[in-house]
């Protein structure tokens, strides 16, 4: 067997020296934590606090609660500029958008109204609209030769929100909708539906075009005529880093009208033709825009999916 040799103690040390240096060590930490202030009733040295941060506890609760107080009067105020209050039943975000869209419709000198100033349209091509328009104006686009071709209906739906629009947004079935009782009663007439919105996920533009329509996404959000240093507070504070005083025009939508829809407009139109004129994506569309229960509506649009794939189209959104 082998055996272990014995452990011999350090040259210079012993276990007693050990002791009493510790000893020693000890009380000269308590001593200096004494003078500092830093121990507990019982005189132990108290633990240390990291340093840089408030001991108070309760001044980290009022530093807590002032700021959640600043960010709920913040959001109360960007809400009735959304929701609407007395003095502004329909709020000033909403309008702010629609009328940043007509502005640009005007500016770009590309599209004739079929309202004045190019506002809002319940009655389109000699047909009652299951509900109003924000603008529908009319296109007239060349071909490369420079002949004019058949005019193009253009329906604008607008949603100036916070939110993302998405292929299952029923902000998006509104305009649907109405494009398709439409093209179903003046099948012979192009039609270009256009969504216009702050934010539009990637899906939605794949979406639109397979469907036959044009989504825009303005990328700014407009309130309307408020204070700007409220308008600056509340983006600043809220972190709504795309909200923006005043009613536009949209310089995005302007570019869209005056550089894209015309080169695309008819084969736009053409797509939209096919989409209204077939009888399961009309039924599906019509029953999305009725439906009341959210795992209905999922059920529908998924079925609208599964549909537009039947078709040979891409999918993918």
């Amino acid at each position: 067997m082998r055996r272990e040799s014995p452990k011999l103690p350090i040259a210079g040390t012993s276990r007693t020296s050990t002791r009493t240096t510790s000893r020693r060590l000890s009380e000269n930490s308590l001593r200096k934590a004494r003078s500092s202030g830093s121990t507990n009733a019982r005189g132990e040295a108290a633990p240390s606090r990291p340093s840089g941060r408030p001991t108070d506890t309760r001044l980290i609760r009022t530093e807590v609660a002032a700021a959640a107080a600043r960010k709920r009067l913040l959001y109360a105020r960007y809400s009735g500029w959304s929701q609407g209050t007395k003095r502004y039943p329909q709020g000033l975000v909403g309008p702010a958008g629609e009328e940043a869209i007509r502005r640009a419709i005007r500016d770009s000198g590309a599209l004739q109204p079929a309202a004045s100033g190019a506002g809002e349209v319940n009655t389109l091509l000699g047909v009652t609209l299951p509900g109003p328009l924000d603008s529908a104006d009319y296109l007239v686009p060349f071909d490369t030769k420079g002949l004019p071709q058949s005019p193009v209906t253009i329906l604008f739906e607008v949603k100036n929100l916070r939110s993302w629009i998405y292929p299952s947004s029923e902000e998006l079935y509104q305009l649907l909708h109405k494009a398709m009782v439409l093209q179903n009663a003046r099948p012979e007439q192009p039609i270009v539906p256009v969504f216009v919105c702050r934010r539009a996920h990637k899906t939605t533009f794949w979406m639109s075009q397979q469907l036959g329509f044009v989504t825009i996404d303005m990328g700014i959000q407009y309130v309307g005529d408020v204070e700007e240093h409220e308008a600056l507070e509340v983006r600043n504070e809220l972190h709504f880093r795309d909200l923006a005083p005043g009613k536009g025009p949209s310089l995005r939508v302007l570019d869209r009208l005056t550089k894209t829809l015309p080169d695309t407009s008819l084969a736009v139109a053409g797509q939209w033709s096919a989409t209204a004129s077939d009888p399961t994506m009309v039924t599906l569309i019509e029953g999305i825009r009725r439906s009341r229960k959210r795992r209905e509506h999922d059920r529908l649009v998924a079925e609208l999916r599964r549909a537009n794939s039947r078709l040979g189209r891409r999918g993918g959104w």
